[in-house]
């Protein structure tokens, strides 16, 4: 099998072996729950399935407990169970072949952390969090489950529906670091020694370089500055390192994505700023990210990108919109899985308005059709995401749905072309000064 991006009359398609495959897909977090058979029906051929290396929360924030079970159980014991589970529950018994991207989420499992706390995130009042961006063991240890979740692929019944890994890590799964409400960023010894490193290759040569006064942020000084791009640096190299890998382990044989390149909306201090690095890299063949919270996702707000989705296709490569549309249907994650809260504050976290959707079918349509025409409109690909599933449940809405992937189908053999006037240039180093 050889899985590549292809060129079409109008925008940029997925070829399996040939076949054209348009990037429209359906992904939820609890596939117990998700609505396979009623997007097939509704004619999409792309999903995505979850996959968790470790047992840890997607954030330190939420207090969510993992979605699915984890893979890997102790240094040489793994488990790819769950990973089966997850994707026949989409390619099995189907009248016709569909395709799978697996999200795996490489955040590092709890004993892991208890065995080297010293490779976790460290802030300056002592408390601990996931693993760091820069921690050499956690890379190695990511490229050997890489290695093992491919080579039970490849010798699985599901070697030729399997197309691509997303490869998803930090939070949220976004490669967005983690740091205190302030700002504060990485203390750790693995951060340090990093550090050290790239200021005496190529920073201000000093002869015992050290972390910036955390003070020096605010005032945006030079040392800060240097600090702000080794950072973004930090997170682009952990990205092409982990992508090369895997782009090389599969034989260049499936498609490799990360979630990354926020530089329209995350600050410098949460490590998407190098986001040219990784678009250059010839080991990553596709970005994603949802489409901005802002406003808490009003109707009348435009839901804009996070990032330079043009200069991404001119590169050949596909961005992914999460297209994460609540509906009337959407409840609350406490409500639909009690069993994944883990305490009171989560309840809290997912009170925000930005988990609740509209409150009747009409408006839920409108916000739909809205991510829908703006993806159309801008050639990019999408999945719908369902998150905690029934999101979509209603005749109204799987025919709007099933309406939408006929039109898009055809969008990509039609000839277009654009009466943009206007321009939105972002560069990436200039939230460094913000």
């Amino acid at each position: 099998m050889k899985t590549e991006i292809i060129s079409t009359v109008n925008g940029l398609a997925v070829s399996v072996d040939g076949k054209t495959v348009i990037p429209a897909a359906y992904m939820s977090y609890l596939p117990d729950k998700a609505d396979y058979d009623g997007f097939i029906k509704a004619g999409y051929d792309l999903y995505c399935c979850c996959v968790f290396m470790g047992d840890c929360t997607i954030n330190e924030l939420s207090g969510v407990r993992p979605f699915a079970r984890s893979v890997w159980k102790s240094e040489d014991e793994y488990d790819f169970s769950p990973v089966a589970e997850a994707i026949k529950k989409v390619v099995a018994k189907r009248d016709r072949q569909v395709y799978v991207i697996l999200r795996v989420n490489l955040n590092a499992p709890a004993w892991w952390r208890e065995k080297y706390p010293e490779e976790l995130t460290l802030m300056s009042d002592g408390k601990r969090y996931m693993q760091s961006v820069f921690s050499e063991r956690w890379l190695s240890d990511s490229k050997k489950f890489i290695g093992k979740l491919d080579d039970f692929i490849e010798n699985s019944e599901f070697s030729e529906s399997v197309i691509g890994y997303q490869l998803a890590a930090m939070q949220t799964e976004e490669w967005i670091a983690m740091c205190s409400p302030d700002g504060e960023l990485d203390f750790s010894e693995p951060a340090r020694k990093a550090y050290k490193t790239w200021v005496k290759n190529g920073g201000n040569g000093a002869e015992e370089p050290d972390f910036p006064p955390f003070t020096d942020f605010a005032l945006r000084t030079a040392k800060a500055l240097e600090y702000l791009e080794f950072f973004n640096e930090g997170f682009a190299s952990a990205i092409c390192g982990l992508c090369s890998f895997a782009k090389q382990k599969t034989g260049d044989k499936r498609l490799i994505g990360v979630f990354y390149g926020y530089i329209g909306q995350l600050p410098a201090n949460r490590g998407h700023c190098a986001f040219s690095r990784v678009l250059e890299s010839p080991f990553v063949d596709f970005f994603a990210s949802p489409f901005s919270y802002a406003g808490s996702r009003q109707t009348a707000e435009d839901w804009f990108y996070h990032g330079a989705t043009e200069s991404v296709k001119r590169k050949g490569k596909l961005w992914f919109m999460e297209a994460d549309v609540r509906t009337f249907r959407t409840k609350k994650l406490y409500e639909t899985d009690p069993g994944l809260m883990s305490g009171e504050h989560t309840v809290k976290y997912f009170d925000h308005p930005v988990f609740t959707g509209p409150k009747n079918l009409s408006d839920s349509l409108a916000v739909m059709l809205k991510a829908f025409s703006k993806v159309l409109i801008s050639g990019n690909a999408f999945w719908w995401f369902d998150m905690w599933g029934g999101w979509y449940s209603s005749r109204q809405m799987m025919t709007e749905i099933a309406r939408m992937a006929e039109l898009y189908k055809k969008s990509f053999y039609i000839p277009t072309e654009s009466v943009t006037e206007l321009a939105v240039v972002l560069n990436e180093k200039a939230s460094y000064h913000i």
